[in-house]
This record gives structure tokens, sequence and C-alpha cells, in this order.
């Protein structure tokens, strides 16, 4: 008897025909089954077509809720699959995985999507890799008759369903609302306690709420003790030490990491945070060391296997970077992470181990690869400028000008996209430019290295000391000019916070859109952007809209720099705007939506501020947070 799936739109991918008809007929033995029950089924055979079929009802599911009225939100998100379920060998060297990575890094999908992975893949290493994205159900098609199949996605289906108000709260980004029900989940004391209280910690530490995050999962710690589980939950450990790590308790959360890495060698997030910490004090050849014990596990989750390699170059480990950006160019070629930069940073790699002939390959592997792409003029522009290292080293100069003359003429054309070069890249072809006497196609191109990355500086001035140590007055130049970069960047900040103060808030805000938008991984711009995005709703009026901009600005620095002096004081900033509003208040621990009036709907007026809470004070919220 086929388990009863009702109003259900269901994407099954697999290339393998005849597994998909066995599927298929377990699911709906019949065409009348399951027209019946409103349900509807596609069928894709590759992995490029199920990425398109997603985004397709992404973009319909996203131009229809922005339409759409009051009451009518619900049935629009609906456009989206239900349920995805994925056979893992995909043909052409990719693999379900990849798959999963890819729509969950890019959110295609709402968290109430159930995931079901269908395989004979027996493999410990990519088993590994695949559960890191925590499919709903990992079914092995060898292991399983059809019955057992249809048992674990009916689970997976259940399980999904009886939270789904959370998941449906946390996509429409109603955090409040979310926590009150994990709480009333908890109050209940019945089914799915555990995994409400997960959740809701997730969203204390999403939130950055980062004490009522300790507190959440300490609590999940404390009832596992009462109920004598030897083996605690890593995933509790891990966010716990995460969430000490940002109320400035650094040695205590690093014992935790390190002590949960030992007790749970499998659980890969505990590598993550703990290489993370290790970064952000300081420590690079120490979290270099974490990450590769994450890769030799996990191998195939590639975003790690880039981290790992940046790491690595940094620690002038050109073996490591250029054993994992063979494994992110050829094994994760197809993911959208992947990028000319890779390859160029291979082919720096190779040429600093003497491999010139490798280094080459390396470029004409992206020119093929990238060749009909989006990136292809950025790869053109990134393999001329390694040309120009690879002959410059071998002495042939006549071939080195004539590579840097083409990544000159290719970066003065705008034509690629330099801001999305990697950092060093970006500081290693403004030293070249520097070093052949471009010096300003070099100064314009380090504006744009350091706009990019708070880092940048650094970089520049150290890859400059590499290359230049012989050439002092080329040297000091560059050193003035990186100089002279960061005053006018920081000038800039400065002019926007005069704008603003001046009342020219509307053009103020427009000249941070712009700089976020043309530098959206530097965290000094990000906070700068927040801060005036808060004062500008503090001054205007309630702005859903400019709320969650200035939320993802701080999520985004969050992400780049983990420990940034910045996230604490506009998280403070964040809270008194939203409270001055009675907007979207974080609930506390226990408070459930029994227990606390019905959140506002988007579509509601904004409350007026209390006559008690007449706003910020200019100079204070100026001076609240330096940058």
């Amino acid at each position: 008897m086929a388990i009863l799936i009702k109003n259900k739109d269901i994407l099954y991918i697999d290339p393998n025909q005849s597994y998909a008809t066995t599927i298929s007929n377990a699911l709906f033995p019949d065409v009348k089954t399951k027209t019946a029950n409103g349900n509807s089924l596609e069928q894709s055979k590759g992995y490029f077509d199920a990425i398109h079929r997603i985004k397709k009802r992404k973009e319909e599911a996203t131009s229809r809720t922005v339409a759409a009225t009051a009451g009518k939100v619900d049935a629009v998100l609906r456009k989206n699959y239900d349920i995805i379920l994925c056979e893992y060998e995909l043909w052409d060297s990719r693999t379900a995985q990849e798959f999963l990575e890819e729509i969950r890094r890019l959110r295609l999908v709402p968290l109430s999507t159930v995931f079901v992975m269908l395989t004979a893949e027996n493999f410990s290493e990519r088993v590994m890799s695949v559960l890191e994205f925590a499919p709903d159900a990992y079914i092995l098609k060898t292991e399983n008759t059809p019955e057992k199949v249809e048992a674990r996605v009916d689970e997976a289906i259940r399980n999904r369903e009886e939270l789904l108000p959370i998941f449906v709260c946390i996509d429409r980004k109603d955090y409040a609302q979310a926590l009150r029900l994990c709480n009333e989940y908890v109050e209940r004391g019945k089914g799915f306690v555990g995994k409400a209280k997960r959740l809701r910690s997730q969203i204390y530490f999403e939130l950055r709420d980062y004490e009522n995050a300790r507190k959440s999962y300490e609590e999940i710690l404390e009832s596992e003790r009462a109920a004598g589980k030897k083996e605690l939950n890593p995933v509790a450990k891990d966010g716990l030490a995460r969430s000490l790590f940002h109320l400035g308790k650094r040695t205590e959360a690093e014992e935790i990491l390190r002590k949960m890495t030992e007790e749970h060698p499998d659980y890969m997030q505990g590598y993550d945070s703990l290489s993370e910490l290790l970064l952000g004090t300081g420590r690079g050849t120490e979290a270099q060391s974490v990450m590769q014990k994450a890769v030799d596990r996990s191998p195939r989750r590639f975003d790690r296997q880039q981290l790992l390699a940046l790491t690595a170059i940094e620690n002038e480990d050109f073996e490591t970077s250029k054993t994992a950006l063979l494994k992110v160019t050829r094994d994760g070629k197809y993911l959208s992470t992947n990028h000319p930069s890779n390859y160029a940073l291979l082919a720096e790699s190779q040429l600093e181990l003497g491999n010139f002939e490798d280094a080459m390959k390396a470029l004409k592997e992206a020119a093929s690869h990238f060749s009909k792409t989006e990136h292809a003029k950025t790869a053109e522009f990134c393999n001329a400028t390694m040309e120009h290292a690879i002959h410059t080293k071998k002495g042939d100069s006549k071939r080195a000008e004539e590579a840097l003359a083409k990544a000159v003429k290719i970066h003065e054309s705008g034509e690629s996209d330099f801001a999305s070069v990697n950092e060093r890249l970006q500081a290693d072809f403004a030293v070249r430019c520097f070093e052949a006497g471009h010096s300003e196609v070099a100064e314009r191109a380090l504006e744009i290295a350091l706009q990019g990355s708070a880092k940048g500086a650094q970089t520049v001035k150290k890859i400059a000391q590499k290359r230049l140590s012989h050439k002092p007055e080329v040297l000091e130049k560059v050193t003035a000019a990186t100089d002279q970069a960061v005053k006018s960047l920081t000038q800039t900040l400065d002019s926007a916070l005069a704008l603003f103060r001046s009342g020219s808030r509307e053009h103020s805000l427009r000249i941070m859109e712009a700089m976020v938008k043309e530098s959206p991984n530097n965290p000094e711009i990000l906070a700068k952007a927040a801060q005036i995005t808060l004062m500008y709703v503090d001054h205007s009026g309630f702005d859903k809209i400019r709320l969650d901009e200035a939320d993802e600005f701080i999520a985004r620095i969050k992400k780049i720099d983990p420990g940034s002096k910045h996230v604490g004081m506009l998280t403070m900033l964040m809270g008194r705007v939203t409270k001055k509003y009675q907007r979207d208040a974080i609930p506390q621990m226990g408070e459930s939506a029994k227990t606390l009036p019905p959140a506002k709907t988007p579509d509601s007026p904004p409350a007026a501020p209390p006559s008690d809470n007449p706003g910020f004070d200019d100079d204070d919220f100026l001076k609240s947070i330096s940058l």
C-alpha cells in the first residue's frame, strides 16, 4: 500500500529511468491516486535541468508573493517544490551532494522542502559529505525495499510537516514568531521537543542573540545529562562554543571545540568552528591543521577545500594548496562557487613549487571551462596576470610584458569582473602594475582591492614586501599608495555620515548602497552601511525592507569577520530600532505564542514610537560605532 501523500509538488531527479519508474510506482501506484490527492510529480534526468526547474519555480513564487494580497501568501509560497527525491549519481561527474550543496547555499528552496537522497553509494567519504548537508532521509537502494523507501519518505514528510509552521516563519524571516512557536513546542513537552530546541537555539544564534543562544544550547545539554546520555549532542556543544566565542569567552569556547573534535570526529562542523576560532585569533597554521583533518574525512565539501587552499597559501604551504585546488577545479568544477580565481591560485601554487608546465595547464583548463560562460573575460584577465608571473620567473621578459599588457587592457576595458577576483590576485595585479610602471592602473586596481576586503591593505603590503624587497623605491611607492587608498576609503565613509547629519539622508543612503554593491565583502563598508540604514529607519519611520537590509549587512560581517568589533554594537542598535517601533522583539527563553500577543503581520502599519522613547540622539548614535 503506497503512502498517502496529498497536495504535494514533487521533483524526482534520476538519470536511471528504470529506478525512477520503480519509485514513482511505489509512491503513486496509479494516475488516479496521484490526481485525486492533488499531487504533482515532475521527473528530471540531470543536474542542470533540475536546477533550472527549481530556479524557475522560485522566480514564479517570488514574483507572485510580491503581487499577492494579505491572506494569499501561503498559497503562493506553495509554488516551490514540497519534496525533492534525488539519486546520488547524476552522471557527468556530478552528484546529489553537489546539487544539495548548491540549492542550500543559494537558498533556492525553502526550509519546508523535504529532501530525500536515494543511492547505491556506500563509500564512507561520500556519505559523510552528503550527511553534512542534512537531507531529511538518506536511503541506500541496495539495503531498502520499495516498502522501506515508502516508510522513510513518509517519516521524513511527517517530521517536516509537524514543524512546518516554524519553517514557514523562518522562510518569511518572521523570527520572533518562529521563536514563540519553538518555545510552545518545548512547553508542551511531547514529540519533537528536541528538534524544536535545536531550531530555537539556531534562530537565536542567527539573530546574534548570543546570550539566549548560550542558554538554549546549555538547556539541550542539561536535558541530555539528566536523561543519562553518555555522548552529548555535538550540534549543541558546537553551538554553545560558538555562542561563548561571540560573548568573548574564547578560551572556554576553544576548550569545548577541541574536546568535541576528539569525542565526535565525524561531526564536521566542529572542525569548521575550531578553525574559524583559530583564524580569528591569528593562528593560521593551527587552523590549517584542523581544516586538513576535516578535509581528510569529508573531501567533497569544496567550500572547505577552498578555505584550506587559501589558508595554506597564506602559510606558504603550496603543496597543500595545490592538492586542495586540484579537488576544487576538477571534482567541484560545476559548482557556482568555482571561479577563475581558483585556477589562477592553482597556477600560483604550481609555480611556487617549480611546476611551470602544470601552472600553464591550470590556466588552459580555466580558459576551456569558462570560455562560454559569464566568467570568460574574468578568466582571460586572471590567466594573463598569472602568465606574467610564470614568464617572469622563467626569465622570458618579452612574453611577460605581453601578458601583463593583455591583463591591463582587459582590466581597463571593464569587461572582466575585477571585483569578483580573489583579493590575493587583485593585490598581486596591483603590485605587478606598480613594478612595471603602470601606476595609474595600479592605483585604480588598489582602490577596488581595498574596498573589496578589510584585509586588502595587509595583503597588498605582504605581497609587495615579498616581490619588491630588491626594489625599495617601488616598495615605498606601493606602501604609500596603499596607505592613501585606505585613508581615501575612510574619508568616503566619514563623508557619508556627514551628509546624513547635514540632512541629506537619501543621498547618504544611496552612497552606501552603491559602495556595498561594489564592495560586498568589506566589513568596514558593511558596518557603516548597516549603521546609516538603521539611522535612516529611526528618522524616517518603520521600513521592513530597510531593516532586512541592515540585518543582511550584519549577517555578512559576521560571516566574513567572525571576530568583528562591529557586530555587537550593530546588533544593539538594531534592537533599539525594532523596540522603538514595537516590531519583531525577540522573545526570551520560554515565551511562547500562547503567552504573547500575536505577532504583527508584514502588512500591518507600524506602531507609533512610544512617548518615552523619542529615538536616538544623533551624536550618541554616531559615536556608538567607530570604524
